[in-house]
């Protein structure tokens, strides 16, 4: 159970890095519609569609990888 739990906080680690890529890009992408394309929606919002559900996902492998983790102590 340990490695799983290893294996769950590397995928938690990574997709933490990722998220701050993706969200990164995407806000430029927003202020650049924003002043170039004449889109009405604040920049803002981004961070909503973008980052919370990557931040769930986050969390959640974390968690697995907490309880992972656990479960493998208490096997020994």
């Amino acid at each position: 159970m340990k490695k799983l739990s290893y294996v769950m906080f590397v995928i938690a680690i990574a997709l933490s890095y990722w998220t701050v890529g993706i969200t990164c890009f995407s806000y430029a992408g927003m202020l650049c519609a924003i002043a170039h394309e004449g889109a009405s929606v604040p920049a803002n919002i981004v961070f909503c569609l973008v980052l919370l559900p990557y931040g769930l996902a986050t969390l959640l492998f974390a968690g697995l990888g907490v309880l992972f983790y656990r479960k493998g102590k208490k096997n020994v």
